[in-house]
């Protein structure tokens, strides 16, 4: 009988243990391409997932991370970097973003929505709602980086740190998991430009035309 409780016991924790892993909130990255060249611009997604699955039902209102990168290899371009449009639209004045890459190999990321959560909660009631624009998994930005590359170096890292989420009340967002592991990047060769078809026609052409103006003499 105690061999019984004991087992049903085990059991529990361990389904408690696995409801409260499917209720973690993640933060993930995925860099496009997954494998990049010198010269040439990589581009990656910092996405969010589990907002409302697992147990959870949260809406983010707003997030401050820091993205880590190996500055030996990439440069942000900030100016190609762009947040997601799920907390709002910021050339419209509905969500603030902020990006700071003064420290090397570390950029600070920060969007806060101005947006409420529903209509059903709201007190000024002025569309979109968090709720419409909200899924339990999306893109909090996508960041742009030039690759310069550095000689024998065959990886570059990203990673994330200092994550932190409020939801559309405000409440900081307990249980986040950032990256399981860095996630490494291969660096390929620098990529040579192949010559366009029509180069290619016109010089087999006017090959051609010398071989049988030769002829012709």
């Amino acid at each position: 009988m105690k061999k019984i409780s004991l087992l049903f016991v085990l059991i529990s924790i361990l389904v408690f243990t696995a409801g409260q892993a499917m209720a973690t909130i993640m933060i993930t990255l995925d860099p496009i391409p997954d494998k990049v060249h010198p010269l040439e611009n990589l581009y990656v997604d910092i996405n969010i997932s589990g907002l409302q699955s697992g147990d959870v039902d949260t809406l983010l209102g707003a997030f401050s991370l820091d993205l880590l990168y190996d500055s030996d290899v990439l440069t942000p371009i900030i100016s190609v970097s762009t947040p997601g449009s799920e907390l709002g639209d910021v050339l419209l004045g509905e969500a603030v973003w902020n990006i700071d890459y003064s420290v090397p190999g570390a950029l600070w990321l920060a969007e806060v929505s101005l947006l409420e959560a529903s209509s059903a909660t709201c007190i000024f009631c002025f569309p979109p709602y968090l709720d419409a624009l909200q899924s339990d998994s999306f893109t909090l930005a996508t960041i742009a980086f030039f690759v310069h590359g550095a000689p024998g170096v065959p990886v570059t890292y990203l990673d994330t740190d200092h994550v932190v989420l409020s939801d559309a009340d405000g409440f900081q967002v307990m249980d986040v998991r950032g990256n399981i592991a860095p996630v490494a990047t291969p660096i390929a060769s620098v990529r040579i430009p192949e010559p366009g078809t029509a180069i290619l026609l016109t010089c087999g052409l006017i090959g051609m035309l010398k071989i049988r103006r030769k002829s012709t003499c």
